[in-house]
C-alpha cells in the first residue's frame, strides 16, 4: 500500500477516534432552546425553581438559572435522562457554572452539586465566582446501566447560592487500549514503509 493510501486510512482512524470521543449525549446542553421554569421540555426536568430562577437568554446565549430563594426544605434543580450508555464505558460531564446573583449565599459552602442516579453524588463545588464569568467544571462516571440521570443542583447544604449552567456535555472517554492499539498500528505502519524503501 502506497504513502497516501496509509495517510488516508490513518485520517480516517484518527477522525473515527476523534467523533466517539466528542460526541456529546446531552440534548439541549448550550441552552439554545428554551426549558421550562418547572416541568419538562427542551431535552431537561426542571424542578423547585422560583421565579427568580429559570431560562435566559442574553445576548443570544441561553442558559439556566438554578434558584430556589433559599428554601431549606428541597434544592432547586435542573436533570435529564441519557439513554443509549454502554455498561463498563466511562463517560466525562463537564460544563460551566457561575453564581449568577452573587447576593445571598456564603461562598465557602458547597452548594452546587452534580449527581447521577443511580450512582450518587459526583461533584460538590463552591461559589467560584460570580456572572458575567463562567468557570468550567468537570466529572466522570461509569456507566452501571444503559439509562442514567444527570441532575444538577444549586443551595445545596443549607446555603442560598444561585448558580446558572450552560455548555453541559457528557461525552466517552475512550479506553487507553484504543489508543495503544492505534499506536503499534501507526509504529507498524511506519517500520513497514521503511523496510519497502
Amino acid at each position: 500500500m502506497n504513502i497516501r493510501k496509509w495517510n488516508l486510512v490513518i485520517g480516517l482512524a484518527l477522525l473515527t477516534l476523534s467523533s466517539l470521543a466528542n460526541a456529546n449525549l446531552i440534548v439541549n446542553g448550550n441552552f439554545d432552546t428554551a426549558v421550562p421554569l418547572n416541568g419538562t421540555g427542551a431535552g431537561w426536568t426542571a424542578a423547585n425553581n422560583d421565579s427568580n430562577g429559570g431560562w435566559r437568554n442574553i445576548n443570544g446565549n441561553g442558559f439556566f438559572i438554578i434558584n430556589a430563594a433559599g428554601q431549606s426544605s428541597f434544592d432547586p434543580s435542573i436533570s435529564q435522562i441519557l439513554n443509549g450508555l454502554t455498561i463498563g464505558q466511562t463517560y466525562q460531564i463537564s460544563g460551566d457554572y457561575t453564581n449568577y446573583y452573587n447576593c445571598c449565599g456564603n461562598p465557602l459552602v458547597l452548594s452546587f452539586g452534580l449527581d447521577i442516579t443511580p450512582g450518587g453524588l459526583l461533584i460538590e463545588l463552591s461559589d467560584p465566582g460570580y456572572f458575567p464569568d463562567w468557570y468550567a467544571f468537570s466529572a466522570s462516571f461509569v456507566a452501571t446501566q444503559s439509562s442514567h440521570t444527570v441532575k444538577f443542583t444549586a443551595e445545596r447544604n443549607g446555603d442560598d447560592t444561585e448558580y446558572a449552567i450552560d455548555n453541559i456535555s457528557v461525552v466517552t472517554v475512550p479506553a487507553p487500549t484504543a489508543f495503544i492499539l492505534f499506536g503499534l498500528s501507526l509504529v507498524g505502519l511506519v517500520f513497514s514503509n521503511r523496510k519497502k524503501a
